[in-house]
């Protein structure tokens, strides 16, 4: 065939094996072939016991445009895009896994239901489907929701409710776009930094996901993306554990679509999904306690007697969409059911767990013993999944709106935690030694009110001389700035210095100086204020000292060659390299815009 059609054989040198494997290749080609080619040759494409393929008239433009996306990424997410029977190559670790998701499971009778409620719910108008909560169809499909939906469908479900699905056809770009505008044309393969939004997730924690290196390198891209695009959400405990669960039935850019759609609504004051204050926190808390008190009234007042405040179980549930206390298949059900009506679902499967294991809670004699049982009953829970999304009984949707609105009243002085301030720097003159993830981590360092402004270069000894001297000239009035230095080991360390680096006999700074390693990991060391040591640093005509006291954190010579590094009492420090002497093979000076 590649012989009879010179252009088939053309594109087939282009494509594979960087963009598309060659099987995947012929694989899309039968499929868009199939009406001429008829049954015989599609029989021969599909494996054996596979699931109906897939009608996909723009396979090539979307399998480009994931591709580009991940362009600097290990993985590809083609297969997932071929091969509907399978987990994304990134998501689930085989190794680890101690659950089956099983990507075949798609039941005909199912299938037919939501084939039919999901081309009406996306034949609808976007003023339709905002208005959900008199709308037939959605009623129909909360409905099924509260059912279970299969693993097989559950990826397509969450796109179309959601409205993802609709949105990729309409804006197939938006997430190359969304990537070429914070990372340039490189996307990284690691991150330094990553904001968190205020969730205690552990990014290396593999057993709680399941999910592989190249699955959390999406999770934390997206986090990015989404942090440098929406430079208001600073809180929002939730979203690091949405993005981990749903990788595994979606494809990152999908899943991009939907985080787009949820923060819209956000934005535009009509937030169902996340929690983006302490406060918002607290009345959520405040509600589920109003609940308990009128549904359950004997644990009402049992928990009252052994003063338990219920933010210690609660807050952890919610924050982490009960990936912290449930099996993992009844994560989905909530998940499911949270997709489509938001974060209220979370308060009614708390008060759910709650109800089911009353009996037991009410024999505890203290406090300590109700949280350990508590936990207990709730990880070995093995009953009907819906329970956990079916309404409660006597409470509806409009009386938990007013619960929430009454339970406002109740809290008045919220302190907000102040989370980190996420700002993906625009770097104005590049670094030979700093990598634009060197810098994304060295700006979670910094002080808050410098996280807004821009690096450029002051000096490069490379190119201005190693020369003590030249360096004081050329920083004598930058204020603040970043001394970066690379040793012939190839470790990277520096400081971050809040004084002009002007000549003189004495230490200088003050508390905002720290110091900074990436030689085995990222690692800041800021002032030991028990130390009741302030040696900043000293830039003294013949050498430049910074930390002091018992040691010197670093210590160079007037020729910018020679170094030291060791544990000094001002930073409380390790030493930033694994042997104390270094030579230096360059070394830069950033400043900082006003």
């Amino acid at each position: 065939m590649r012989q009879k059609v010179p252009a088939l054989d053309s594109l087939l040198k282009n494509l594979c094996p960087s963009k598309i494997s060659e099987k995947n290749f012929w694989r899309a080609y039968f499929m868009l072939m199939q009406n001429k080619l008829g049954n015989i040759l599609i029989d021969d494409v599909k494996e054996k016991n596979e699931v109906e393929l897939p009608a996909l008239p723009s396979i090539f433009s979307r399998m480009f445009l994931e591709r580009r996306s991940l362009s600097d990424s290990e993985n590809t997410q083609t297969e997932r895009i071929f091969n509907t029977k399978d987990a994304p190559i990134w998501a689930t670790n085989p190794n680890l896994s101690t659950r089956v998701i099983d990507f075949k499971d798609i039941r005909s009778a199912e299938k037919e239901i939501w084939d039919q409620l999901l081309v009406e719910h996306e034949n609808q108008s976007e003023v339709q489907r905002l208005t959900m909560i008199d709308n037939r169809i959605y009623l129909r499909i909360k409905e099924q929701l509260r059912s279970g939906v299969c693993d097989g469908l559950r990826g397509r479900v969450w796109t179309s409710i959601t409205g993802a699905t609709r949105r990729l056809k309409e804006f197939p770009e938006n997430y190359a776009d969304s990537l070429q505008k914070v990372f340039g044309n490189h996307t990284p393969k690691t991150f330094c930094a990553v904001p968190t939004f205020g969730s205690p997730i552990e990014f290396t924690n593999a057993n709680r996901y399941q999910l592989t290196l190249d699955g959390w390198r999406v999770v934390k891209r997206l986090l990015v993306t989404v942090a440098v695009q929406h430079e208001m959400l600073r809180y929002a405990p939730v979203l690091p554990d949405f993005i981990a669960i749903t990788l595994h039935f979606i494809t990152e850019i999908e899943c991009w679509s939907m985080l787009q759609l949820m923060l819209r609504r956000l934005e535009q004051g009509r937030n169902t999904y996340f929690s983006t204050s302490c406060k918002s926190t607290a009345i959520t808390m405040a509600t589920l306690k109003t609940l308990i008190s009128r549904f359950l009234p004997n644990l009402h007042e049992h928990l009252k007697s052994l003063q338990v405040d219920i933010t210690i179980f609660a807050t952890s549930w919610f924050n982490s969409l009960f990936t912290l206390a449930l099996d993992f298949k009844y994560v989905l059900r909530i998940v499911d059911a949270y997709i489509l009506q938001g974060e209220r679902v979370l308060v009614r499967a708390g008060l759910a767990l709650l109800q089911y294991f009353e009996d037991q809670l009410l024999t505890c004699d203290t406090q300590q013993d109700f949280i350990l049982k508590l936990n207990t009953l709730v990880q070995s829970f093995n009953a009907d999944a819906g329970i956990l999304t079916r309404p409660f009984p006597f409470i509806s949707y409009k009386e938990l709106l007013e619960f929430e609105k009454a339970s406002q009243y109740l809290i008045t002085n919220v302190k907000e935690v102040e989370p980190n301030i996420y700002y993906h720097p625009d770097i104005l003159t590049s670094s030979t030694i700093f990598t634009t993830e060197h810098f994304n981590q060295a700006w979670e360092w910094l002080p808050p009110r410098y996280r807004i402004r821009e690096p450029y270069l002051v000096f490069n000894a490379a190119k201005d001389g190693f020369n003590l001297k030249t360096l004081y000239l050329k920083c004598e009035n930058i204020s603040p700035s970043i001394l970066i230095l690379k040793t012939k080991s190839n470790s990277i360390f520096g400081a971050f210095l809040s004084h002009p680096l002007r000549p003189c006999d004495t230490f200088i700074g003050n508390g905002e100086c720290f110091i900074f390693t990436f030689d085995s990991q990222p690692k800041a060391f800021h002032w030991n204020q028990y130390s009741n040591k302030e040696f900043f640093f000293n830039p003294a005509s013949r050498s430049l000292t910074i930390g002091g006291g018992q040691g010197t954190a670093i210590w160079l010579d007037d020729e910018l060659l020679h170094g030291k590094t060791t544990w000094c009492q001002t930073f409380n420090n390790e030493p930033l390299q694994s042997n104390s002497d270094f030579e230096c093979v360059t070394i830069e000076v950033f400043g900082l815009t006003d």
